[in-house]
């Protein structure tokens, strides 16, 4: 009988052992499909952000980054960035020379694993308010395409500071190189271009009419105060000018100021002569609603009578 009993446990420990076998067969066979999934998994991730990542700007990069920057590390064990840079709209080569020193100092020793885009970026805009977009490429292994957009200059105000289409008031000198005779030009009172351009000013500057542009220099002392300088080659309106206010968008009242001129000039002859030698000023107010109001000054400190 217990020759019986031995024999029946060490069948059991037998079935027993070949279960523990099969069940640890089993969960490494479980074990390696799953990693070969995932590897798989990666590695077709990989591939797409490596093709995405291009077509995107660092503000949506933030989102995979983390992946990214974890397979990119794992497969190449890359430590540094090789870094190029293109500029647009950056005019300046000091700025220029500037920006790639920073640029330089920011991915020389930087690891792809903690390096983060949009710090980077932040901190370029930051440095330098000429910039207005960074967008970054980033290639295998090492590679990082940085392209920097600046502002757009739009306007020339008081000869001294160039308004991007930021609202922003610049120093002539962050767009040196840049051609300013292609800019319109304005003269704006102090108080409206403090660091940034009004907005009010701004869009009456965004919606005045392209033929006022080209036949005036405008002159901007208040919403309610907006003078226009005949350009020089308006010979007909020269040693004038014409007082409007931020409203003024219609060309035809200002147009009409010309019949004005000859039907006063055809009644008094001697205020002709004077006018044409430069000894009369005339100013023509058009604020009011279907009239235009004349006064005629001595280009003196003496006034003469307005009319």
């Amino acid at each position: 009988m217990a020759k019986k009993n031995a024999g029946n446990k060490r069948s059991y420990r037998y079935v027993l052992r070949r279960q523990n076998n099969t069940e640890c067969k089993k969960r490494k066979r479980f074990v390696f499909i799953l990693l070969l999934v995932l590897s798989i998994m990666f590695v077709n991730i990989y591939k797409c952000l490596d093709i995405t990542i291009s077509q995107i700007s660092f503000s949506k990069i933030s989102l995979v980054e983390p992946v990214r920057f974890w397979v990119e590390s794992f497969f190449s064990g890359v430590s540094h960035y090789d870094v190029s840079c293109t500029f647009e709209h950056i005019y300046s080569q000091d700025i220029q020379n500037k920006i790639k020193a920073l640029i330089a100092q920011k991915t020389r020793n930087a690891n792809p694993l903690y390096f983060r885009v949009s710090n980077f970026s932040l901190d370029l805009k930051t440095s330098f308010n000429v910039i207005d977009q960074v967008s970054i490429q980033r290639g295998v292994p090492n590679k990082l395409n940085v392209k920097i957009i600046g502002v757009r200059p739009v306007y020339l105000i008081n000869t001294r500071f160039i308004v991007g289409e930021n609202r922003r008031c610049y120093d002539n000198a962050k767009f040196k190189g840049y051609d300013v005779s292609q800019l319109k030009h304005a003269c704006i009172a102090h108080e409206y271009c403090k660091g940034i351009l009004a907005q009010d000013v701004y869009v009456f500057l965004s919606d005045l009419p392209e033929i006022i542009w080209d036949k005036f220099i405008l002159d901007y002392h208040r919403p309610t105060h907006v003078a226009l300088h005949p350009r020089k080659e308006e010979h007909d309106l020269h040693n004038c000018e014409i007082v409007a206010d931020n409203k003024i968008k219609n060309y035809e009242k200002i147009k009409n100021i010309e019949h004005v001129c000859r039907d006063m000039f055809a009644k008094d002859e001697v205020l002709y002569k004077r006018w044409k030698l430069g000894w009369r000023k005339l100013t023509f107010d058009v604020r009011f609603d279907n009239r235009i109001v004349v006064k005629i000054f001595k280009l003196s400190k003496r006034r003469g009578r307005g009319t």
